[in-house]
């Protein structure tokens, strides 16, 4: 009987010891994140107090300025990094991967999350709650995530034109702005070593001058006069352009969009310029 009970309050005391440990483990994780994508996961599992560092690519949410910087998302600070003296550093794939190599020949835990659909963001969020201990928010992240992917999904139309031009629409009820978005099936994950960072700078030149809106204000102007803006964006798979305005100019933005994809005048003085902004970027 006394064997028993001994038994029994020494597995009790372990398992309250193990709790605690894994707790403590927790408590004192210490993270840095060079990929905003992550830092966001990093944030929406509740691991703010843990983030030590964050690249300056990473500005959302709110809490993430005041984190330590370490560096841009294409070049890191190494010094800045080992100096924050982290359990757990997450990286993406490509431009990062240099980097990655470098922390873990020196015995840092490094994490590579380079998703390219839904099913893969998902599985990179199970792998983040295992490892930062959040496996439960982890879940409730996910189905959070995917019970909004569905009811986009169940509001779009599609239509495919006899050109195989594909055309996406997304009624909103509630509001009188449109936002029309140009998107082409390039990025750089088709790049080679030698033109690595080619599908941003012609990302870049798309901004610079067509024959019919020869300088960058010229567009500016153009949606200033409607209330309107527009922006552009790089990814691995895809490289975007995007109008947004009153309803009301559709033609306006699809005709300033259609322009700078096809009139755009790619001067030599201005591909130099952007080089450099490239690659500073």
């Amino acid at each position: 009987m006394k064997k028993k009970f001994v038994i029994s309050i020494l597995s009790f005391t372990l398992i309250i010891f193990l709790r605690a440990s894994s707790l403590a483990a927790e408590r004192t994780l210490r993270i840095v994140s060079l990929a905003p994508a992550t830092t966001e996961i990093l944030f929406a599992l509740g691991l703010d107090e843990q983030i030590v560092g964050v690249t300056t690519f990473c500005n959302y949410p709110e809490g993430v300025s005041s984190k330590q910087k370490v560096g841009t998302f294409s070049a890191p600070n190494l010094e800045v990094i080992l100096s924050l003296k982290p359990d757990l550093i997450f990286c993406t794939a490509l431009e990062q991967s240099p980097i990655a190599e470098k922390l873990r020949q020196l015995g840092l835990d490094t994490y590579i999350s380079d998703p390219s659909n839904m099913n893969e963001l998902f599985q990179s969020i199970r792998e983040i709650g295992s490892l930062t201990h959040r496996e439960k928010d982890a879940d409730v992240l996910i189905a959070r995530m995917d019970s909004i992917v569905k009811q986009i999904e169940e509001k779009l139309k599609k239509t495919t034109l006899k050109n195989g031009l594909r055309i996406i629409t997304f009624p909103m009820k509630n509001t009188k702005v449109l936002t029309l978005l140009i998107l082409v099936a390039t990025g750089s994950k088709y790049e080679k070593k030698r033109v690595n960072g080619i599908s941003h700078l012609v990302e870049h030149m798309f901004f610079k001058g067509t024959k019919k809106r020869p300088h960058t204000i010229d567009v500016v102007r153009e949606l200033d006069k409607v209330g309107g803006f527009y922006n552009a964006f790089t990814g691995k798979e895809l490289m975007g352009f995007w109008v947004k305005l009153d309803a009301n100019h559709f033609n306006l933005a699809a005709d300033i969009l259609s322009d700078m994809i096809f009139n755009s005048q790619f001067k030599r003085k201005e591909i130099e310029k952007e080089k450099r902004v490239v690659v500073e970027e």
